[in-house]
């Protein structure tokens, strides 16, 4: 705050001091000379009171200059803290531009790593058509092979019955006729034949299995080629047996009939067991169908258990190759993997060679 400078005021006291001891001195002596003081000291006290008005003048416009500098102060202040602000806020932005830039470094790296995941899923999906036609062939290959089999079991079934009725009739001409050696050596020849019928038979099931159970195993070439080649020697040596069961037939057909008739049951005994070997190869047939049946379910369980969509995991800023998983498991014929731990048809039919 400005002080008021009272000095003037000092030379006004002392002044009227000086001028009111003249007076009280001279008033008894000049009147005149009293209103002359008092009209000076009038003006002098109107001249003080516009000193004193200049200086209430002059404190407010000091009080107006330092409001006003108040203001500035504070709006100084102000702008300070506003600049402050902003570059706190230039900071901070710039920081939000650097975070956006390794973010935007991030989905760029996820966007690839999408993309990479994105032509796997298409490459997947294409192995899983092949797979889906290789399998559809590999179906259709089995069967073939059990019509195929079937074809044959239903041939054997055929000849079996041929045996049986030329049996029959061979009983009927050995109870009937007489020793005529051309009678016989003609049933000896049609015995022959139909023995290598149902060799040629044997074998070619055999055969038949062998391919299907390759089919379902893989690999094992060698050890069918041996099992039919050992089956063909059982098969030639029972054909071998039967021939000389004949002869032995027709050599002791001379002695009587006890041996003939034993002999004739013993063949008997044999087609029965040739047919009840026949009655069990269909009933594998249709335990095949069956194995058919549940192999396509199975498979189709498989393809609609991959089809389903996995969970995908969390993606990084590096991706890396997947690598695939070890094949393990019973393998097929062309080195695949069996789908669902599968049984193989073989199996299902208790195929076993000798």
């Amino acid at each position: 705050m400005a002080e008021i400078d009272t000095r003037p005021l000092g030379s006004v006291r002392a002044a009227l001091t000086h001028f009111q001891q003249r007076a009280d001195h001279h008033s008894r002596f000049s009147p005149d000379r009293n209103l002359q003081e008092i009209e000076i000291l009038t003006k002098e006290l109107a001249s003080c009171r516009m000193q004193l008005e200049v200086k209430e003048n002059e404190k407010i416009q000091a009080n107006l200059k330092l409001e006003s500098l108040q203001n500035a102060m504070q709006e100084s202040s102000d702008n300070r803290m506003i600049a402050r602000q902003q570059s706190e806020a230039s900071e901070e932005c710039k920081a939000l531009r650097d975070e956006l830039t390794v973010v935007r470094g991030e989905l760029d790296a996820v966007r690839s790593s999408n993309s990479f995941l994105l032509r796997e899923i298409e490459l997947m999906e294409t192995r899983m058509i092949l797979e889906k036609e290789s399998i559809r062939d590999s179906l259709n290959h089995v069967l073939q092979i059990n019509e195929s089999v079937l074809s044959s079991a239903v041939a054997a079934i055929r000849a079996e019955e041929e045996r049986s009725v030329f049996f029959q009739e061979i009983t009927l001409e050995f109870l009937s006729s007489d020793k005529n050696r051309e009678v016989i050596d003609r049933q000896v020849e049609m015995i022959k034949n139909l023995e290598s019928e149902l060799m040629a038979k044997t074998v070619e099931i055999a055969y038949l299995q062998s391919q299907l159970q390759q089919e379902d195993d893989g690999g094992g070439e060698e050890f069918y080629t041996k099992e039919i080649e050992h089956d063909q020697q059982q098969a030639a040596g029972a054909a071998g047996l039967a021939v000389a069961d004949g002869y032995v037939l027709v050599a002791k057909s001379d002695g009587g009939d006890a041996d003939l008739k034993g002999k004739l049951e013993a063949a008997r005994a044999e087609i029965g067991d040739l047919r009840f070997s026949l009655e069990e190869a269909v009933r594998r047939a249709e335990l095949a169908e069956e194995a058919k049946a549940a192999l396509e379910r199975a498979l189709r369980e498989e393809i609609q258990r991959k089809a389903q969509p996995r969970n995908t995991p969390s993606l990084t800023t590096t991706t890396t190759t997947p690598a695939k998983p070890p094949l393990t498991g019973p393998r097929g014929g062309d080195g695949r993997p069996l789908p669902g731990g599968c049984l193989t048809l073989g199996k299902v039919l208790n195929m076993k060679y000798k």
